[in-house]
């Protein structure tokens, strides 16, 4: 899950930086295929950890970047072009994934904590 988020962050930088055809088309496919993988495993897994708050937060970023989104792209491209663009999408996407590593750290040990007592 993991390796596919951080292959998303590849890709982010490569659609936005490259400059020939093929390799944007293939940072541009990847762009949609990774999160169709690896979503609905993140939030599986969410789901596992035993809490309902970590399997409703997963879908809840996922609106939130929806919503935001567009807003945030359309004034990075228009304020620093293609490269900021994929460097912030890059980032966003590294950053969710420690934040994903760690809610599922966290999740892990209350749900051995409850079932322990």
């Amino acid at each position: 899950m993991l390796a596919a988020f951080a292959g998303l962050a590849g890709a982010a930088l490569l659609a936005a930086t490259v400059r020939s055809l093929p390799l944007f088309a293939a940072g541009v496919i990847l762009l949609v295929l990774l999160p169709g993988f690896a979503l609905p495993y993140a939030f599986a897994y969410l789901g596992r950890i035993g809490d309902d708050r970590y399997a409703a937060a997963g879908p809840a970023f996922l609106m939130l970047g929806s919503a935001g989104g567009p807003v945030a792209g359309a004034w990075l491209l228009a304020n620093g072009g293609p490269t900021l663009l994929g460097a912030t999408a890059c980032g966003i996407v590294l950053f969710a994934s420690c934040v994903l590593a760690g809610t599922v750290a966290v999740g892990r040990r209350s749900v051995h904590a409850i079932r322990a007592g």
